[in-house]
This record gives C-alpha cells, sequence and structure tokens, in this order.
C-alpha cells in the first residue's frame, strides 16, 4: 500500500470513530462525569452510624406540647393532581372547573387532629 492510501484509511477510521463517540456523547458524558466523581471523592465502606438514644417518656404531656405542623407546597398542579381517597363521590356531583382535593385535605387533617386530641 501506498503512504497516501495507509494515511487515507487512518484518517477515514478516525472520522469514523469521532462519529461514533458523538454519536454515543451522552453516555460518556454521564459515564465520566461519575469516574470523576469516584476519583476526586472515594467512597468509603460501610460505618456504624451511632444514633442517640432517645427518652423513654415525653418530656410534656400531649396537651401542653405544640402540635405537630406539616407545610405541603406545591406548584404546577392540575384539576385531577391532588387527590384523596373517596374524593369520587365529591367530585361527582361538582362542575370539573372546580377542584376542591385542597380543602378535601385540609378536613381531613383537621379530622385526624381532632382524633388525636380526643386520645
Amino acid at each position: 500500500m501506498k503512504r497516501s492510501q495507509k494515511l487515507g484509511l487512518l484518517v477515514l477510521g478516525l472520522i469514523g470513530l469521532g462519529a461514533l463517540a458523538y454519536a454515543n456523547r451522552i453516555y460518556a458524558l454521564q459515564y465520566s462525569l461519575g469516574w470523576y466523581t469516584d476519583i476526586r471523592h472515594p467512597r468509603y465502606g460501610y460505618r456504624e452510624t451511632p444514633w442517640a438514644q432517645g427518652s423513654n417518656s415525653a418530656a410534656m404531656p400531649l396537651t401542653q406540647r405544640p402540635p405537630d405542623s406539616i407545610v405541603i407546597l406545591a406548584d404546577d398542579l392540575g384539576i385531577n393532581d391532588v387527590s384523596t381517597p373517596g374524593d369520587l363521590a365529591l367530585h361527582a356531583n361538582m362542575p370539573p372547573s372546580r377542584d376542591t382535593s385542597f380543602i378535601k385535605i385540609a378536613v381531613n387533617i383537621d379530622k385526624t387532629l381532632n382524633q388525636a386530641d380526643a386520645r
């Protein structure tokens, strides 16, 4: 083979290899990031985590403790994205433009808190 033919095959092979790398660039970037992270921040073996033992009794009675609060922040919700069990009967008599899922959740939380206070 002539030297120019060998050089042409080498260039063609490099172009093919580059095209293959470009076609799989997302996988290459994902894996190389994982390898880079493993090299920079190596993972260690399992270590036992020391946990502090909680008390056997509550510091204050249930009636004197502040209530446990849960804040639910949701964005970009559609009409049926938030629902609770048993809401089909409630939605059957409502126009589809009104979504009362948050009201139902608040009512269920209120009922649960009232039942907990009654105990």
